[in-house]
C-alpha cells in the first residue's frame, strides 16, 4: 500500500524532495529490499530531485548490505565531491563498519583516517575512533587517537577514561590500561 500510495503521489506530482523517496529507502531497508535503493536513487536523479545526506546514506547502508562494495566506493566518492553533502566523521565511521563487516579492512582504515581529519573536537567522535581501532587491535592507533582526544578536547570525562580503559582490557593490553587507571586516578 506504501508503494502504491508513492507512486500515486508521483503521478499526482507531490514527489518534489528527498524526503519522500528517503522514506521509502527506509521502507526497503526495514522489508529486507535493499536492492531496490539505488535505483530509487537513480530516479531521484533523473526527476531532477537532489538527494540529500540522508538518501546517499540509505544507499551506502544498502549496498553495503549486499555487499556491493564498488557501489560503496562510488558512492562516497560521489558525496566527498557534492558541495551540498556533508560528509561528517560519523559517515565515515559507520562506511568503515561496512568495511570491516565486508573484510575490507585496508578501506575501512582509510575512512578512519578520514574521520579523523574530519572530527575536531568531538569527544563521541573520538570515542567511537577508538573503538573502531581497537576492533583491528591497533593499540598504537587507540593511544595515538587518545593523545589526540586529550589535547584537542581539553576535558575528559569519566566515560572517556572508561572507553580506553575497556579497549585495552579488551586487547589484553594490561599494562596500558594500568597506566592509564592511574592517569584517571590523578585527574
Amino acid at each position: 500500500k506504501s508503494i502504491e500510495l508513492f507512486n500515486k503521489m508521483k503521478e499526482m506530482g507531490f514527489v518534489t524532495r528527498p524526503l519522500t523517496y528517503n522514506s521509502i529507502m527506509s521502507l526497503y531497508l526495514k522489508t529486507g529490499q535493499s536492492k531496490k535503493i539505488p535505483d530509487l536513487l537513480q530516479e531521484m536523479q533523473d526527476k531532477g530531485i537532489t538527494p540529500d545526506n540522508n538518501s546517499y546514506k540509505m544507499c551506502l547502508k544498502a549496498c553495503a548490505k549486499y555487499s556491493d562494495f564498488n557501489s560503496v566506493d562510488t558512492l562516497l566518492n560521489t558525496m566527498e565531491n557534492l558541495p551540498h553533502i556533508k560528509v561528517d566523521w560519523c559517515t565515515y565511521c559507520t562506511v568503515a563498519n561496512y568495511y570491516i563487516e565486508g573484510d575490507h579492512p585496508v578501506k575501512a582504515i582509510i575512512c578512519l583516517q578520514k574521520a579523523e581529519v574530519v572530527l575536531q573536537d568531538n569527544p563521541v567522535g573520538f570515542n567511537n575512533l577508538i573503538n573502531m581501532y581497537s576492533k583491528f587491535g591497533n593499540v598504537d592507533q587507540v593511544t595515538r587517537i587518545w593523545e589526540n582526544q586529550k589535547e584537542k578536547c581539553k576535558l575528559e570525562s569519566n566515560g572517556d577514561y572508561m572507553n580506553v580503559l575497556s579497549c585495552f582490557v579488551k586487547l589484553e593490553k594490561f599494562q596500558e590500561a594500568e597506566k592509564l587507571l592511574e592517569e584517571y586516578e590523578l585527574s
